[in-house]
């Protein structure tokens, strides 16, 4: 309930103090990443998405960017140690894009206790946030051939 609330909250001031975001709720089988699903289209298209993970339990990141097989993520628990596991890596050079880099296998993944997985798929919920301004759409990236 907490996550459809923000993402209504948000996109209703948005469009009453004219503040350029806009936001989608996404839960259950519409979260997951890679091909054409809306998380991997919202991070193409310079949007951000928070997703419910697992974290030792529930917890909640910000994904800011795919690139091929990896997602650049804004964790807000600090961490000095690296990760054990090789698809998770720490970054602590970019503090305003991401300070972690874990592959989209592991955020997929189904069990409910793996470190970054969605889990589940009755258990996802995610929120898609836009800037209106700097939104990527058709419109702005269509080019012409001659």
């Amino acid at each position: 309930m907490a996550m459809m609330f923000l993402s209504n909250w948000l996109t209703q001031f948005g469009k009453a103090c004219q503040f350029p975001i806009a936001c989608k709720y996404l839960s259950q089988d519409a979260v997951y990443l890679g091909g054409d699903s809306e998380l991997t289209q919202t991070l193409r298209c310079h949007g951000a998405v928070i997703v419910r993970l697992n974290y030792g339990g529930d917890h909640y990141v910000l994904l800011t960017e795919q690139e091929g097989e990896q997602v650049s993520m804004f964790d807000p628990y600090f961490r000095k140690r690296p990760f054990i596991q090789e698809d998770i890596a720490l970054i602590d050079s970019e503090p305003f894009k991401r300070n972690r880099i874990v592959t989209i296998e592991r955020l997929n993944a189904k069990q409910k206790d793996g470190l970054y997985a969605l889990g589940p798929k009755e258990g996802r919920e995610a929120i898609l946030l836009f800037n209106q301004n700097t939104r990527l759409t058709e419109e702005k990236t269509i080019e012409y051939f001659i």
